[in-house]
């Protein structure tokens, strides 16, 4: 099919690789070339499938960072409590009646005896106030130091504290301190005013050594 006005372009055409389909006029983007109508690539999208791995990962991510933040958490709740649990609780070791425990001096001292008494007859010559009593501790004590004042406390039932002290039982008692020997056992005497009701649950008397290991624990011989 030759002639004047005849172009090759309008020739049918038999579809690339499937011979015997019907004729037609020719492709779909030679048709819309041929209209003026423009071509748009497809838009590109992920597959479902990838998408949803995406997902995934992103899940798995968030939870790990999660679970990263409360193991961290939870690593410095326990140091916190393990170190406060050992420095600010007071803990005490039990010793032998009559056994000597060491002083935040470099001393050393042994409970003796204990007592209790409504007065004490030293410069202040006081009366125990009423609902409280006077608890005498009777201790040996060794120190080298004259700023070594043998620190200790009264321990009760619950662990309860007791450590304020009125005074001197009379005015001829030695004492830790300025006013101690040095270098030689002596024997001393500590009054500490404590509640009556709790006489009868005194555990002991606690040395204080001011580091971290538990308070020595002193109970009179006998």
């Amino acid at each position: 099919m030759t002639g004047p006005g005849f172009d090759p372009r309008d020739a049918p055409r038999v579809l690339a690789g499937h011979p015997g389909t019907p004729w037609v006029r020719g492709t779909a983007e030679e048709i819309l070339q041929e209209q003026g109508t423009p071509t748009r690539p497809a838009p590109h999208t992920p597959a479902a499938g990838q998408g949803r791995a995406h997902r995934r990962a992103a899940r798995i991510r968030s939870w790990l960072v999660l679970w990263s933040a409360l193991m961290l958490v939870g690593s410095f709740c326990l140091g916190w409590f393990t170190w406060s649990d050992t420095h600010y609780h007071d803990r005490y070791q039990e010793l032998a009646a009559g056994a000597w425990a060491p002083t935040s001096g470099g001393g050393r001292v042994r409970l003796t005896g204990l007592s209790t008494t409504d007065r004490i007859a030293s410069y202040s010559n006081e009366t125990a106030p009423p609902g409280s009593t006077y608890l005498v501790l009777e201790f040996d004590a060794e120190v080298h130091r004259a700023d070594d004042y043998c620190v200790m406390h009264v321990v009760g039932r619950g662990g309860r504290q007791w450590k304020e002290s009125p005074g001197d039982l009379t005015r001829d008692d030695l004492d830790c301190g300025s006013d101690a020997p040095l270098n030689q056992v002596f024997a001393a005497r500590r009054v500490i005013e404590v509640p009556t009701s709790e006489i009868g649950r005194i555990y002991g008397i606690a040395v204080e050594d001011y580091n971290w290991r538990r308070s020595p624990l002193l109970r009179p011989p006998g």
